[in-house]
């Protein structure tokens, strides 16, 4: 790989800065709006979303809930699915 396909990668890499200022401004606001008081405390700041996930995820309890809240998600997709599929298969079986 030449150099100046290096930076030519590299120099793609940046077009997404804007996304990138906006996205860490929302977190700033989330966190000092949180300290502060005007976020609701149910929400969570920042930090406090990263510390409950490294604490579950450094005992493995986060993988626990994750498991269950997968398969509580495909449960309710399966159960849309079906709902939306049986009438078809009433006339189906019918003709």
């Amino acid at each position: 790989m030449t150099f100046a396909h290096r930076l030519r990668k590299l120099d793609k890499a940046f077009y997404n800065w804007p996304a990138l200022v906006i996205a860490g401004a929302l977190f700033v606001l989330w966190q000092l709006g949180g300290d502060i008081g005007i976020i609701s405390k149910s929400l969570g700041t920042p930090s406090e979303v990263g510390e409950v996930f490294w604490r579950l995820s450094s005992t493995g309890e986060l993988f626990g809930h994750l498991a269950v809240r997968l398969y509580r998600t495909l449960l309710g997709f399966f159960n849309v699915v079906e709902r939306k599929i049986a009438p078809w298969r009433v006339v189906a079986q019918e003709t």
